[in-house]
C-alpha cells in the first residue's frame, strides 16, 4: 500500500489508462531497480508504467514516463522536474 497509482478518466468519468510505478515484494513497495542500478546510471531515476484500464493483470504495457534527474545544483535549488515519455 505505499505504491502511488493514477487514474486516468475521460469527461464521463470512465478509466481509460491506469499509471503506477513498477514494484517489488508482490506488489508492496515501489521498485528502485526498475531503471538499472541506483548506484550507477540508473540512480535517481524512477518510471511509472502505463496501462490500459481494462488490463487487470497488468501485462500489456501501452508506455512509460521516466523521471529523469539533473544536476545535483539543480535539483537542490529549484523545483523543475524533467520527463522522459
Amino acid at each position: 500500500y505505499c505504491v502511488p497509482s493514477f487514474t486516468v478518466t475521460n469527461s464521463t468519468d470512465v478509466a481509460i489508462h491506469k499509471i503506477k510505478p513498477p514494484t517489488c515484494l508482490g506488489g508492496l513497495c515501489v521498485d528502485c531497480f526498475a531503471e538499472g542500478n541506483p548506484c550507477g546510471k540508473g540512480c535517481c531515476k524512477s518510471s511509472f508504467i502505463i496501462y490500459d484500464a481494462a488490463d487487470e493483470a497488468k501485462t500489456d504495457p501501452k508506455g512509460k514516463i521516466l523521471v529523469v534527474p539533473k544536476s545535483w545544483g539543480t535539483e537542490l535549488f529549484s523545483d523543475a522536474n524533467r520527463f522522459k515519455v
